[in-house]
């Protein structure tokens, strides 16, 4: 354990010695990060504040029925309303943009309502996502048209609407303001660990000339045989030592048959 601390030491001492480092552990994560993060949150609210604000292009076909409907449609500012069209002819103009919804009324639509049964009513948009704010707009519409009619129904019954409610909810949230934060930030703050790592793992560290020096020694250091330089002059009747300055062997001029002749050294 004490061995892995001290390596953890000296490997957070070199890392905080490298200003690269820094900046890429602390800078890129606190300050670009975040405004990455705000730059695209901005562009969605703001796409999304634009969907909401525009004037709705809604095409409309009511085989003669759904009047109040199309004069909801017609006193509204945010939507336009486009009459007269064919099922193929709407739904053409919702596939080129032209529209952002069609809507289209059963033929026997007043019937069913008035037999106090569901009207069928198709809605043509167009949307790779599956919480479009264009047809979440015409959903409230046939909302507030579905609402309308439930009451005139309920009233032409006598009946209070208030009895479809079977059970009145009141929410209250006893969490405090520190908890709620807290739960914002448990919910960030893995991700912000998760950049750190990151960060940290794709920087190359530099390195210092002493510090290269001794990799290239290690390198040379791995080329002798086991044992080290006491081994390696032994084994070649060598004396030269680290740090000495090179000599020929004494043997390396005799011409005995029993002299052995010296090994070359390794390249280094």
């Amino acid at each position: 354990m004490k061995t892995i601390l001290t390596v953890f030491k000296k490997e957070l001492i070199d890392s905080l010695r490298d200003r690269r480092t820094l900046v890429a552990m602390v800078f890129v994560p606190l300050v670009l990060f975040p405004i990455m993060i705000s730059i695209s949150s901005s562009m969605l609210i703001s796409h999304a504040r634009k969907a909401q604000e525009k004037v709705l292009k809604v095409g409309v076909v009511t085989n003669g029925g759904a009047k109040a409907f199309v004069e909801m449609l017609s006193s509204r500012g945010d939507v336009k309303l486009f009459e007269g069209l064919l099922v193929a002819e709407g739904t053409a103009l919702v596939r080129s943009d032209s529209l952002d919804a069609f809507v289209v009324f059963d033929a026997g639509f007043e019937e069913k309502v008035a037999g106090h049964g569901a009207g069928p009513v198709a809605l043509y948009y167009k949307s790779a996502e599956s919480s479009s704010i264009e047809r979440r707009r015409v959903r409230d519409l046939l909302d507030t048209y579905e609402e309308t009619l439930r009451r005139s129904r309920f009233e032409s019954l006598s009946l209070d609407v208030s009895i479809v409610d079977a059970i009145d909810v009141s929410e209250q949230n006893l969490a405090s303001t520190k908890e709620r934060l807290a739960e914002e930030i448990g919910g960030f703050l893995p991700y912000l660990i998760i950049i750190f790592c990151f960060t940290g793992a794709c920087i190359r560290r530099s390195t210092s000339p002493r510090e290269r020096r001794n990799g290239a020694r290690s390198r040379r250091f791995s080329l002798l045989p086991r044992g080290g330089w006491r081994s390696f002059s032994a084994s070649s009747g060598s004396s030269f030592s680290p740090g000495s300055p090179r000599r020929s062997s004494p043997s390396s001029g005799c011409t005995s048959g029993s002299a052995r002749a010296p090994r070359s050294r390794p390249r280094y």
